[in-house]
C-alpha cells in the first residue's frame, strides 16, 4: 500500500535538512482512513497518507496543521530539522532542534495526490513517532464503549390494550459528553450521539433519533390491533466523535450497537356502560 521513501543523511558535518521537494506516493484509499506510517528508522524519517495531527509546538500557519489533521488525500513526509549528533550539533542548529528530551524536530512536507510536496513548518516528534486520527480513535474505542450508558427499554402501560397508543422509551439520552482527557500528548474532547431502531414485533419497525418517553409523550408510539404476546425488540446504534487539541471532529469507527428485548401482554379493551346514578 505504501512505498518507503528513505532519506540518506551522511554522517559528519551538521547541517539542516534541505532535501530536493519530494514526490509523496503513500496511497489511502478512503477519505478518513489511518494510513500505516513508513519510516525509515536509520535516519528517523517518515512517510505517510491521509491525517497528521500535530501539537502545538508546530511553527507554521494553523490553516496548514488543520489541513494536515483532517485532509483525507494528503500526503507528508517527516525529516529531522538536524541530524541527531548532540556531540556536533553548533548553536544554530541545537537552537532549531530544541524539543524535550526525547522528541526530535521535524520538518513537515505537505502535498496533496501525487504532487510535488512543499514544507509547511516544524513540530516536535515524539517517542511514539507520528500519530494520526486513526491511532487515537483505536485508543479511544475501549473508553468510548465504558462511557455509553445503558439500553433499558420500557413502555407504558406495561399491559397493553389492543387500539389504544402504546408509550416507549429507550432509557437512554440521545446525546453523551463531551469527556475531556489527556492522550498521548493530546487533550481529546469525545462525544457520542445514537439512533434507535424499534422492532414491535407485529410487523412493524421504527426508526428514530427520538428517546421516547413516558405518557402524554407519544412520539415514540404504537397502536396494536391483536390480543396476545409480543416480544418488542429495540437497538442503538451509537456514533463517536472526538477532537484532537481543537482539530476535528473525527469519527471513531465502527459503530457500537446495543440491544434489548422486552415482552408485552396484550388485551382486548371491552366497553362497560355505568349507571352514574
Amino acid at each position: 500500500m505504501f512505498s518507503l521513501l528513505i532519506v540518506a543523511i551522511p554522517a559528519g558535518p551538521v547541517f539542516a535538512v534541505t532535501p530536493v521537494q519530494p514526490i509523496l506516493t503513500a496511497s489511502c484509499p478512503a477519505a478518513n482512513c489511518d494510513p500505516v506510517v513508513v519510516g525509515d528508522p536509520n535516519n528517523a524519517s517518515y512517510l505517510g497518507a491521509g491525517g497528521l495531527l500535530v501539537d502545538n509546538s508546530f511553527s507554521g500557519d494553523p490553516f496548514d496543521r488543520t489541513q494536515l489533521a483532517v485532509c483525507g488525500d494528503c500526503r507528508w513526509w517527516l525529516v529531522p530539522t538536524c541530524w541527531r549528533d548532540p556531540t556536533n550539533f553548533d548553536a544554530g542548529c541545537r537552537a532549531l532542534a530544541s524539543c524535550p528530551p526525547g522528541w526530535v524536530r521535524m520538518v513537515i512536507w505537505f502535498g496533496r495526490g501525487n504532487t510535488r510536496a512543499t514544507v509547511v513548518g516544524q513540530y516536535c516528534l515524539g517517542p511514539s513517532g507520528p500519530i494520526t486520527p486513526g491511532h487515537i480513535a483505536n485508543l479511544l474505542v475501549e473508553r468510548f464503549v465504558a462511557r455509553l450508558p445503558g439500553l433499558r427499554p420500557g413502555v407504558q402501560p406495561t399491559i397493553g390494550l389492543v387500539g389504544l397508543p402504546m408509550c416507549f422509551r429507550s432509557g437512554q439520552a440521545a446525546r453523551v459528553g463531551p469527556w475531556s482527557f489527556s492522550l498521548v500528548g493530546f487533550r481529546v474532547t469525545l462525544r457520542a450521539e445514537t439512533s434507535w431502531s424499534w422492532n414491535f414485533g407485529d410487523g412493524v419497525t421504527l426508526a428514530t433519533v427520538d428517546p421516547g418517553g413516558k405518557y402524554p409523550n407519544l412520539r415514540v408510539s404504537h397502536v396494536f390491533r391483536k390480543p396476545g404476546t409480543v416480544v418488542v425488540r429495540l437497538s442503538s446504534s451509537w456514533t463517536g466523535t472526538y477532537t484532537v487539541d481543537g482539530l476535528g471532529p473525527f469519527l471513531i469507527s465502527p459503530q457500537v450497537r446495543q440491544s434489548a428485548a422486552l415482552s408485552l401482554p396484550l388485551r382486548e379493551a371491552r366497553a362497560v356502560l355505568i349507571d352514574p346514578a
